[in-house]
């Protein structure tokens, strides 16, 4: 599969971000496998690791998101279940990629999401 380039543009002022764009790839299966893993607090749940990451098309930030998700609900939240949710409806997956935590060093018209970066 032919790697498509992302860009990214950092959270403050629109002209700020101009100047600042930086293009990321996503990683490939097994560095997207080993970000999962270092970001899960329980990585014994190796089922559904790899279908994870390919929903999440191997991009960084969705992967770091959707770990925060499970380790939040552990340990009744697993890849499998989170996959799951991730899957079920387009509404449930803006719900999971959309948690806006705020930041006060953000320009408050930017977002948290990483739907909305992609």
């Amino acid at each position: 599969m032919a790697e498509v380039p992302k860009t990214l543009a950092p959270p403050f002022s629109k002209d700020k971000a101009r100047r600042h764009i930086k293009e990321v790839h996503a990683m490939d299966e097994g560095q997207a496998l080993q970000l999962l893993r270092n970001k899960l607090e329980d990585a014994s749940d190796d089922g559904g690791m790899i279908a994870l990451i390919s929903a999440l098309d191997h991009i960084p930030l969705a992967i770091s998101q959707a770990t925060a998700y499970i380790n939040r609900g552990a340990p009744r939240m697993t890849i499998s279940r989170c996959l799951h949710d991730f899957r079920k409806n387009d509404k449930k997956k803006t719900n999971l990629l959309n948690r806006d935590a705020g930041d006060p060093r953000r320009d408050e018209s930017a977002s948290n999401s990483v739907v909305t970066t992609w």
